[in-house]
């Protein structure tokens, strides 16, 4: 924190995956160093305040600012940032206000899940309509009877509330209008990517392997992810097991896609293993040098299915 008003820094973002944080924006409630008074200290890529409660218009400087020497400019930049980009109308009408430390969007970007500082100690955090990482390290104004988020910046943007994913308890307690509570659950499975909705899947499926074993009902789908989490002899086991039950499918229904799936969770030595065993038990062939890999019957082989002899030979001893 800058005690004098000043801001050099602009901060870092942290772009891994969907998930973009700021390190630098705040707004939260504290004690002037000076004099211990109550105050809100606020701070973005353009510099840090203190604001006299409440957190709102008509956003008066802390006076102990008007004793700051270092980083003053700066200071009353700010200031007159929040007091023109946002309406002085805080009789009329209650808003939420705060910065934006964290933003995370779906892969369409139809949904962005926002943490906000507004001056609590628990953040807030909503869900909003369509792709928001320009609004990271804005300061902003929630309109809860509307359900909107508007950017101090451009009183003309504003983006869709869908709900309120946690709410602070200050905030509940305050009067102001409230927007809808949703599930956490729901707001971050509304933002995640397809690698983190497969990394869960594969992560309960991991705890039921170990808590159940082989002996549940287990579909060949569920199989074949779980395959993702297991290494060693583990994995060859469950994927003969794996690989014997899509043969005894394809037998039926001639469906070959599994099998291309199986085949994208082994090694490239497991790959090319298994090719040699299809090559041998069945008259399916497996492209391995496609993107993506291919299983398809082979017209021109003279194989039928050999079962009993594919489960009596693991594919992974295959020699190569």
């Amino acid at each position: 924190m800058h005690l004098k008003g000043g801001c050099s820094d602009k901060g870092s973002v942290d772009a891994t995956n969907s998930l973009r944080r700021t390190y630098t924006g705040e707004c939260r409630k504290t004690n002037c160093p000076e004099c211990r008074g109550e105050v809100y200290f606020i701070r973005r890529n353009k510099g840090s305040v203190w604001i006299d409660p409440p957190l709102g218009p008509p956003w008066d400087r802390h006076e102990c600012m008007d004793r700051a020497k270092i980083g003053y400019k700066a200071a009353a930049n700010l200031t007159n940032s929040l007091r023109t980009d946002l309406p002085d109308n805080g009789k009329d009408r209650d808003y939420i206000f705060g910065v934006v430390i964290a933003s995370e969007i779906s892969e369409d970007r139809r949904r962005t899940l926002l943490t906000i500082a507004a001056g609590e100690p628990e953040s807030l955090v909503v869900l909003v309509s369509g792709g928001a990482d320009s609004f990271l390290e804005k300061f902003v104004r929630i309109d809860g009877a509307q359900s909107r988020l508007f950017s101090a910046g451009d009183k003309r943007i504003f983006l869709s509330i869908v709900g309120a994913a946690t709410i602070p308890i200050g905030l509940k307690s305050s009067g102001e209008p409230m927007l809808e509570l949703i599930s956490f659950r729901r707001a971050k499975k509304a933002v995640q990517t397809e690698a983190q909705r497969i990394a869960i899947a594969r992560g309960k499926l991991a705890i039921r392997y170990e808590r159940e074993g082989l002996q549940a009902s287990w579909s060949i789908g569920e199989f074949v992810q779980l395959l993702g989490v297991l290494g060693g002899s583990k994995k060859d086991e469950l994927a003969q097991i794996t690989a014997l039950r899509i043969l005894k499918h394809l037998m039926k229904t001639g469906d070959c896609s599994a099998l291309a799936k199986l085949a994208v969770e082994l090694s490239p030595d497991r790959r090319d293993r298994l090719k040699v065993w299809l090559k041998e038990y069945s008259p399916i062939k497996l492209s391995l040098d496609t993107q993506p890999i291919m299983a398809r019957f082979n017209r021109h082989s003279e194989r039928s299915f050999a079962i009993k002899e594919a489960a009596e030979n693991p594919f992974y001893k295959m020699p190569k």
